[in-house]
């Protein structure tokens, strides 16, 4: 409910990113469990059709893009259930935005960012790997083909002193500086009304 993720260092530097490389692409992958496994899993709290991790994900993106309209968007379904979700939309900022969600899909929740050489990577989120060129790995006896590999040039991992979950301590101090007046980046009932709204017109 609190979408603590707004508060990572690495979504912190992903909108700083963004705001000095403008017309980025931008890639969201959300391999979210559907209704069968999830049941299995947690029988006792899961309401039929509700996707626990997705709204922290749409979330992220309008606070990192700002809003997002969907040009685009797709399901394929199996035996009349959803089994994966594609949709193309735009930001506020002027991004474009691929989505693709594969139910119970071998995969991890990550944001990519791609401007021009550089590509910024959130996978899974508590963790950012910023890329830019590549080098090329020539043929070996060993492995006679030519390959590429991304080069590194930052990386960021999300963590906590306490054993806290990432991005409480400072969503804790972020409510203290709200109930002072302060300026917050928490989201408002409005932010998680607007999330659920874009899961919803996904269907």
């Amino acid at each position: 409910v609190g979408y603590n993720r707004r508060f990572y260092k690495t979504v912190e530097y992903t909108k700083k990113f963004l705001s000095n490389n403008q017309h980025s692409i931008v890639k969201i992958s959300i391999p979210e469990s559907s209704y069968d496994n999830a049941k299995k899993q947690f029988p006792e709290r899961l309401p039929k059709k509700s996707y626990e991790n997705s709204v922290h994900m749409i979330d992220l993106l309008r606070f990192i893009l700002g809003d997002i309209n969907w040009v685009f968007h797709e399901s394929v379904k199996k035996n009349n259930r959803y089994r994966a979700l594609i949709a193309v939309g735009k930001s506020e900022m002027g991004n474009h935005i691929v989505l693709d969600s594969c139910f119970n899909s071998s995969d991890n929740f990550s944001i990519q960012v791609i401007n021009d050489t550089k590509r910024l990577e959130l996978k899974p989120i508590e963790s950012l790997q910023l890329y830019d060129g590549m080098e090329v790995i020539h043929p070996t006896k060993d492995i006679p083909i030519r390959s590429y590999k991304p080069v590194l040039k930052r990386q960021l991992i999300e963590s906590d002193a306490e054993n806290l979950k990432p991005g409480f301590r400072s969503q804790a101090k972020d409510f203290r500086d709200f109930c002072d007046g302060k300026k917050s980046i928490s989201a408002t009932v409005y932010d998680s009304y607007r999330a659920l709204q874009l899961i919803e017109d996904l269907k």
